[in-house]
């Protein structure tokens, strides 16, 4: 496979990073997300930390999903299914 053919692939794929433990308060790692062609990740927010440090980080990392609507929203599940 070429390079030229491999980057058209890794562009038109759908990539997930499916653990992810950055520091996502922090505008590089979006921008380094992006740039690599990331198109979700699972973002581990708090692994170490205690329950109101947990609840801390959730409220922030909601607020970064408004803050940055234009680019990122999470996602907890799939569409809605009909019947």
């Amino acid at each position: 496979m070429t390079e030229d053919v491999a980057l058209r692939l890794h562009g038109e794929s759908v990539i997930i990073d499916g653990l992810n433990a950055s520091h996502f308060l922090e505008d590089r790692v979006l921008e380094r997300l992006h740039r690599g062609g990331v198109t979700a990740a699972n973002a581990t927010i708090a692994a170490w930390h205690g329950p109101l440090e947990t609840i801390t980080l959730i409220a922030e990392h909601l607020a970064r999903f408004d803050q940055h609507a234009s680019s990122i929203m999470p996602a907890s599940r799939g569409p809605p299914t009909t019947s």
